[in-house]
């Protein structure tokens, strides 16, 4: 019983710090830097004429997410 109260517990405590992090400033920053990157690799894929440049900038954009 008491082994299951302490997870019962741990569980919440971790639950709530997860939502605390979730709400910091630099966690929404990264967030939006990668819905960002996202976004623009995602019209960068879907675009009719592509160049090399167009190519490096996609590669770099996946590997910023990658990172991240």
């Amino acid at each position: 019983m008491t082994e299951w109260a302490a997870s019962i517990i741990g569980a919440h405590v971790k639950g709530y710090l997860t939502r605390r992090l979730l709400k910091t400033e630099r966690v929404q920053t990264l967030i939006d830097t990668i819905k960002d990157a996202l976004m623009c690799a995602l019209q960068l894929h879907n675009a009719e004429n592509i160049d090399e440049s167009d190519v490096e900038l996609h590669r770099r954009l996946i590997n910023q997410v990658n990172i991240i």
